[in-house]
């Protein structure tokens, strides 16, 4: 279920604070502690050596080690309204080489037959199915979702999007490498179905500390939640979220564009009302293909 996302802060997903004009390069980037970062950026390198991936920050001089069956554990939290939707939800977590991590699915929808999802999961005990009446907001059920979570690091996932085995492989090392407590993409792959269009939306703004990260993209430490909670609103929680942490000084990083794809379908399908023009002014085109997995996945 996505958020309905004003242009002003987000495009598709990646929140900057500050809004985004047409032409206007990059977002503002905030360094992890607050200050403005300018040429001399922080490279990250992320390479795999012995089925672990490694991820170095040359202007740090520190690495950190992620493990592709090892390492802190993550509950992925989706929000939807959908009857159409457990299907690609439960093939989004289940091609995921990342453990231990468990899937919380909210539903949004009094429509839906919840015992019925939890049937179709019940092979799986790392699969929670919740329900929060229709009359509840977006912010409430992802809140539902977070008071729900196990581990200690939340990944909020978009029911419509497309996520690539290595997603949380690539994104939770980033935590130890960085010291961020936010991380996600602000940089990110769009897929236009209509039109079979690939594009880059906000490119070069990779491995770097934002002020912002697509909403379907981040995952975050709980203990932030002791301090900020999504908004009780169905318009631009993500967003709204992003900005207190913000001002809380809570660090935010951008991983790589890879293995994440926002899928633009119908646009009556989407409560965000932005045709196809209008969101390409904010990116790069990649490729016109009926095959965008190949060309995301690394």
């Amino acid at each position: 279920m996505k958020a309905r996302r004003g242009i002003r802060l987000s495009v598709g997903g990646p929140v900057i604070v500050g809004g985004l004009r047409p032409g206007m390069g990059s977002p503002r980037i905030t360094g992890l502690g607050g200050v403005r970062i300018g040429s001399g950026r922080p490279t990250f390198r992320i390479s795999r050596k012995g089925g672990q991936y490694q991820i170095m920050a040359s202007s740090r001089g520190s690495a950190a080690w992620g493990q592709e069956k090892a390492g802190p554990g993550v509950t992925v939290i989706t929000c939807t309204n959908r009857p159409d939707s457990l299907e690609n939800i439960l093939a989004n977590y289940l091609r995921q080489i990342y453990s231990p991590r468990e899937l919380v699915i909210v539903v949004n929808n009094d429509g839906i037959d919840v015992n019925e999802w939890r049937r179709r999961t019940e092979d799986h005990s790392d699969i929670s199915i919740l329900q929060l009446g229709s009359n509840h907001t977006l912010g409430e059920c992802l809140n539902y979702g977070v008071d729900h979570a196990r581990y200690d690091y939340v990944a909020k996932c978009d029911d419509d999007d497309y996520y690539a085995p290595k997603y949380l492989a690539e994104l939770m090392p980033l935590f130890s490498s960085t010291g961020a407590r936010i991380v996600g993409k602000c940089s990110m792959f769009v897929y236009f179905e209509g039109s079979q269009t690939l594009a880059i939306a906000l490119p070069g703004n990779e491995n770097i500390p934002v002020s912002g990260v697509a909403g379907a993209t981040m995952i975050i430490s709980k203990e932030v939640f002791t301090q900020v909670r999504f908004n009780v609103t169905n318009f631009g929680e993500d967003s709204l979220f992003l900005q207190e942490c913000v001002a809380k000084g809570i660090a935010i990083f951008s991983g790589d564009r890879f293995n994440f794809v926002c899928i633009r379908g119908n646009p009556d399908q989407h409560t965000w009302q932005v045709d196809e023009a209008e969101y390409l002014k904010y990116c790069e085109i990649v490729a016109y293909t009926p095959d965008y997995i190949s060309m995301i996945t690394q």
